[in-house]
């Protein structure tokens, strides 16, 4: 029995000395990290070799960062600007700050990743109940915190509110083919049924777009 009660403490004292940090821990990959977009093939650009691109700067972007993009986009290519390589350059230059030129001059491959994985950063997932959107982050706007925003008061606009957002869009060189599918045009009217200022829905982070473009454009507000 001695000897058997000094195995026991022995095996105890052993596993005293096992700290928990030893244990192997699986390393964490970098396609786990929303943002990262890892090439198949390093992409050389002026000299220096590139084998990712970390476009998680995308949500230090604004809804006024995506209203500039789309500006820069001819009449037609800014109905569909979301879904265009285009935009999806200007947005992955603003969010990295890496030169224009290396996203215009990457190679297909490198460029279909970026497309998707910006528009998944900026995809609607959550959408808004009863069209009151909810922030994924509170959001702060001179020294006040906002978690939500709520849009039933595009209910209450008239064609007056729509008439006057599409001569602003005229007057800043904008076309007008489908405005509820322009980033300035849905600013200026949410601005106008919520009352808050443009500089507000305009600093609201850039993943919040795909929402309030869903509730301008809804079929609740045009029957």
């Amino acid at each position: 029995m001695e000897e058997e009660k000094k195995n026991i403490e022995a095996v105890e004292e052993t596993a005293e000395k096992i700290e928990p940090a030893a244990v192997d821990k699986p390393a964490e990959k970098k396609e786990d990290r929303e943002g990262i977009v890892e090439f198949t093939r390093p992409y050389t650009f002026e000299g220096q070799t590139y084998t990712e691109v970390d476009l998680s700067g995308v949500e230090n972007l604004t809804i006024g960062d995506a209203i500039e993009a789309q500006s820069k986009l001819d009449q037609i290519t800014q109905v569909t600007a979301a879904t265009t390589t285009e935009f999806a350059t200007i947005i992955a230059q603003k969010a990295t700050g890496l030169p224009i030129e290396f996203f215009k001059f990457s190679p297909i491959p490198v460029a279909r990743k970026i497309r998707t994985t910006i528009l998944g950063m900026l995809a609607d997932k959550d959408g808004s109940d009863k069209h009151v959107i909810k922030f994924d982050k509170p959001y702060t706007f001179d020294g006040q915190t906002y978690t939500e925003l709520d849009l039933n008061g595009l209910a209450d606009l008239t064609c007056m509110n729509m008439s006057e957002a599409e001569n602003r869009l005229v007057r800043e060189g904008y076309g007008i083919i489908d405005p509820t599918k322009n980033y300035l045009y849905v600013c200026i009217m949410a601005s106008a049924a919520t009352g808050k200022s443009e500089d507000f829905i305009k600093g609201l982070p850039i993943g919040e777009l795909f929402k309030l473009v869903n509730e301008v454009g809804s079929d609740d507000f045009l029957e």
